[in-house]
């Protein structure tokens, strides 16, 4: 088994970290939203703060599933604007690493996920 190249390691912490941040925003605005459609429900069951808290926990794993190809796919973009405008596509391929090599790395990032 081959060690990832530095680039790898780079582009996957990168991708890693973007990817967690729109994700929690994303998951935020769904929740909030969630929230203030729900409100009056439970408002009129007279449910407490404890409940609701659990009702939210039980429903994040399914508010993830549906947001985490937009945020992968908003990571991705947001990640390839940070590079072209920080140079670091130009710097790449004046180093002689090709597109492909970037586009690869994403496929297999998205496979894993």
């Amino acid at each position: 088994m081959t060690r990832p190249s530095l680039l790898d390691r780079y582009l996957f912490k990168q991708a890693t970290y973007l990817l967690f941040i729109t994700l929690i925003i994303g998951s935020g605005v769904y929740l909030m939203s969630e929230l203030f459609d729900r409100l009056d429900n439970f408002i009129e069951a007279g449910i407490g703060l404890k409940l609701v808290l659990v009702y939210f926990c039980f429903k994040l794993p399914f508010i993830i599933a549906q947001i985490l190809p937009a945020a992968f796919l908003l990571s991705v973009i947001i990640q390839l604007c940070l590079m072209a405008r920080n140079r670091e596509l130009l710097a790449l391929q004046a180093g002689g690493i090709s597109l492909w090599r970037i586009v690869a790395f994403f496929l297999l990032f998205g496979l894993l996920w």
